[in-house]
Formats: C-alpha cells, sequence, structure tokens
C-alpha cells in the first residue's frame, strides 16, 4: 500500500485527528503521526500516557476478512517489527498489548465504522513507548531505549513497522487465518491462567485455551468454554 503519512507535534489524539481525516475525505493508507498526545485513548475509555519521545500513530486501513481479526494484526505487526528491527523479545497479551519482560511496552486500539452492518473502515492506533520516559506510576509499562539501553530511530522504527503492516494486510486478502497462526506464535497468554472482564462487566477466570476464527479468546472455566470477545485480562 502507499502511505500519506501526516506528522504533527502534540495534539489531542492521533484517533480524533484521523476520524477528522477521514470526514474530510481521505481514505485507506493514510497515517497521523503525532510527537506526543494529551489525551491518548486506550482500549474501553482509559487514557494512554504519552509523552514525547514515543512513536504515536493511527492508520485508516479498510476492512479485510473478519474485522475481530484487526486488532490481532496489530499486535502481530507491532511485536514482528520490534523484533525483527532490535532482535529483542517480545509477545502478545490477549488481545493486542505488547510485552517486554513481562511489562507493556505498546498497544493498540481499533475502531471501526459500519454502514448497513458491513464495516467500511477501520482506524488502527499503535501506540510504543521508545525513547518516552516511562512514570514510576506505571510500573507494569517499560520503554525500548529503556531495555536496549540506546535510543531509538522513530523515523526508522516507523518505516520498519509500516513495511509490517503492508506485508501483512497483503497476506491478509489471500489468507485471513495467517493472523492466528501468528498471533498464537507470540502469545504470552495461551496456557495461562487468567482474570478477563468482559463487555457486560462480568468476570470470566480459568485457562486460556485458544483464540477462535474470529479473534475471540477460548476460557476453560472448568464447567464450560466461554468465548471473550473483548474485555480487559490480566494474566496470573
Amino acid at each position: 500500500m502507499t502511505w500519506t503519512i501526516v506528522k504533527l507535534a502534540m495534539i489531542g489524539s492521533t484517533q480524533t485527528v484521523a476520524r477528522e481525516y477521514l470526514a474530510s475525505g481521505h481514505g485507506a493508507g493514510t497515517i497521523i503521526v503525532a510527537e506526543g498526545q494529551t489525551h491518548g485513548k486506550g482500549r474501553r475509555g482509559r487514557s494512554w500516557h504519552s509523552p514525547e519521545g514515543g512513536l504515536y500513530l493511527t492508520a485508516l486501513l479498510k476492512p479485510i476478512g473478519d474485522v475481530g481479526l484487526i486488532p490481532l494484526l496489530g499486535g502481530v505487526v507491532l511485536a514482528e517489527a520490534i523484533h525483527d528491527m532490535f532482535d529483542i523479545g517480545v509477545g502478545l497479551k490477549w488481545p493486542n498489548d505488547v510485552l517486554m519482560g513481562g511489562k507493556k511496552v505498546g498497544g493498540v486500539l481499533v475502531e471501526s465504522g459500519w454502514s448497513r452492518e458491513k464495516a467500511r473502515h477501520a482506524l488502527m492506533g499503535i501506540g510504543v513507548n521508545l525513547n518516552n520516559p516511562v512514570p514510576d506510576w506505571l510500573p507494569e509499562a517499560t520503554s525500548l531505549s529503556k531495555e536496549l539501553g540506546e535510543r531509538v530511530d522513530v523515523d526508522a522504527f516507523l518505516h520498519r513497522l509500516l513495511g509490517t503492516l503492508d506485508r501483512h494486510l497483503l497476506l491478509m486478502e489471500s489468507d485471513p487465518g495467517h493472523i492466528i497462526s501468528a498471533w498464537r506464535e507470540s502469545s504470552l497468554t495461551l496456557g495461562r491462567v487468567v482474570d478477563v472482564t468482559d463487555g457486560s462487566g462480568e468476570m470470566v477466570s480459568g485457562l486460556a485455551l485458544d483464540i477462535d476464527s474470529d479473534g475471540a479468546l477460548l476460557v476453560d472455566c472448568k464447567c464450560e468454554v466461554k468465548r471473550v470477545v473483548s474485555g480487559i485480562l490480566d494474566l496470573r
């Protein structure tokens, strides 16, 4: 895909600006990149600490296949780009948190637009801690520069990330299931006991068995296997 990259300074949120660009006629391939965010968005209304030094972007995408796989796609792409560029171990916590040494280094937020029950677009937001300081009040987080012991070239990493995204988007057109396989290979979730708060607020606890073909997590709760389509997950 040919990417049109829009670089901005400190803004509220790349997701918000991406929606504005979409409304003004910009289509798939537009990438909104910010030096920092004052109101970075995380999943389920959570905020994303976004000081200068990190990479914060939203990609306007045309949905391919099941939109439930797009969050998994984002996690796979981010984890693969980090591993390939720095040869450092990373893994995925369902659905799309990227962890290094058990700490979160990046995450993905996907918003889909629908018309007549058909997905028309997807906004894939990616936030990754590169050179930005990680505050003491986020002990569960880390940054690439901290783990590597050196600063990261932000533009070079953006180039690697978009190249990886482009390759996986092409693969999804012919084999959507490859994202499931790639996610499984990097999973830090499967085979672990987990607690998941689903969209209704219900807590689902048990052994994470697998992910379904649509990206849902399958959890063995002893008496039954439950499908969790979305939620906030904690590893035990």
